[in-house]
Parts: C-alpha cells; sequence; structure tokens
C-alpha cells in the first residue's frame, strides 16, 4: 500500500499540448507546496510536451510525469492518471487550462469537510486566456451542498442544473475523493466516450455521496473550444455530448435500473 501526505493530486492526461502545458503546469506550481503533486499522463505525444514537462520538473520536484507507448485516448489516459496519484484529493485538469490564482488553498481548505466530490465553477476564456464570462453551471449562484442520501435531492440537482457543466462535462471544474474514485468498477465500458469520468462520478452519486458546488470565484480559466476533441467541427464536438450522454443515461436511468 502506496502512502503519502499528499492532500491534494492534480491530475492531467495529455496529448500533443506542448504548446499549452506549460501554462498549465506553471499556475499550478505557484501555489503549490508539499501537499500538492501533479501526476501528468502523456498518450505518446509527438511534439515537446515531453520537454516542457521536463524543464517544470527541475522547478518542481512533485511533478510526476508517465508516457504511454501510444496513444489510449483520454478516458484510459485520465484513468490511470487517478490510479497512479497519491493524494486524497484529485483535481482532474485538462493540459490546456489554468488554475486561478488561490485555487488550490481554496481547495485544501474545502475539503477539509470531506465531500466526496467538489464541482468548482469555471471562467471561459479565449484562446489566448482573455476572460469572456463565467460559466454559472446552477440557476442558484451560491455555494450549495447537495446530500444525494436523499432521495429528492438529485431530482433538485437536475431541476437546477443550467448547464451540463453540472453533469461534470468540463472534467477540470471536478475535484473527487480519490478513495471513492477508486471504489468504482466498469469505467472501462466506456473508454473512448470521452465520458467515462462522468460514469465514475455518476457512480460515486449513486452510493449516496455528498456534493459541494463552488460558485465563487471561478477556480479554473478554460480555452473554451480548444479541447482536442473539437478538431472535427463544432457539430461532431455536440455529438461526443450526446452520446456520451445519452450511453451514460442508459446505464443509469434505464427501466432495468
Amino acid at each position: 500500500i502506496v502512502t503519502s501526505n499528499y492532500k491534494l493530486s492534480i491530475c492531467i492526461p495529455t496529448y500533443n499540448r506542448g504548446a499549452y502545458i506549460g501554462e498549465t503546469l506553471a499556475s499550478i506550481i505557484s501555489q503549490s507546496n508539499d501537499d500538492i503533486e501533479i501526476v501528468i499522463v502523456d498518450g505518446a505525444s509527438t511534439d515537446n510536451t515531453a520537454d516542457v514537462v521536463n524543464e517544470f520538473q527541475g522547478r518542481f520536484e512533485n511533478i510526476h510525469y508517465h508516457r504511454e507507448k501510444q496513444n489510449n485516448g483520454i478516458d484510459a489516459d485520465l484513468a490511470k492518471s487517478v490510479a497512479l496519484a497519491q493524494g486524497e484529493y484529485c483535481w482532474l485538469m485538462s493540459s490546456d487550462d489554468i488554475l486561478a490564482a488561490g485555487a488550490i488553498q481554496r481547495i485544501l481548505t474545502e475539503i477539509k469537510e470531506g465531500m466526496e466530490i467538489y464541482l468548482c465553477n469555471i471562467m471561459t476564456c479565449t484562446n489566448d486566456m482573455i476572460p469572456v464570462r463565467s460559466r454559472d453551471f446552477f440557476s442558484k449562484k451560491t455555494d450549495r451542498v447537495f446530500d444525494f442520501s436523499r432521495k429528492e435531492v438529485s431530482i433538485e440537482y437536475l431541476v437546477e442544473a443550467k448547464s451540463i457543466g453540472a453533469l461534470f462535462s468540463y472534467m477540470p471544474a471536478v475535484i473527487v475523493r480519490r478513495a471513492d474514485w477508486m471504489s468504482v468498477n466498469g469505467a472501462e465500458e466506456f473508454f473512448g466516450s470521452c465520458y467515462a469520468h462522468v460514469f465514475t462520478l455518476f457512480s460515486i452519486i449513486q452510493k449516496k455521496c455528498k456534493l459541494k458546488y463552488i460558485n465563487l470565484p471561478p477556480l479554473v480559466l478554460t480555452r473554451f473550444g480548444n479541447d482536442s476533441f473539437s478538431q472535427k467541427g463544432f457539430v461532431n464536438r455536440l455529438l461526443i455530448d450526446f452520446d456520451g450522454y445519452i450511453r451514460i443515461s442508459d446505464k443509469f436511468f434505464s427501466e432495468d435500473n
């Protein structure tokens, strides 16, 4: 059994993000200490990603870099990053977004409450990281705890949600207790969908967890529309969302369940 003193692991799957991952890492290590580790799983990038990461390893010793022999996709790489992590909580992070100032300290304070999942608001930005607007996930613009041990809370959650961000579509908005993530089986069925992490989080909710939504301030600045799934156009990007959530709904909300 691997034990560590890490409170928080920043888990980053990446592929050919050498142009961006340096900004991501800089935003993390500028506010990190010995309680933090960064776990990067690289799906066999063909660009300078490894060189950029190596440079930052010289600045922050708690960066753990794992390069795969082939590109297995974001689902598998994210799952591996969490499996390799040693922190009590894992922040699911993309390799082209950046953390807002003070974000790590806010989460270190929040996780003392011991919720299974934390969902933070994000700020969408241009490709040059110029802020555009905050992406509030719920109609009530306030911090909120959802206790899923009460049956009616699931309905309240869905009714109040006004964005698929509430359904975990924005991966970097999620901080999850690692032990709960690792207790879930079956995510491999969703590898290749880009929504295996959603299956895992819904599975945790199904076990009657508590989730805290952090409305303000936004803790992640995200390059909107820059994800690797957008390369085949906007319509195809939307189809990934539709297909992913249809599969999720079939799994959790079919008449057989």
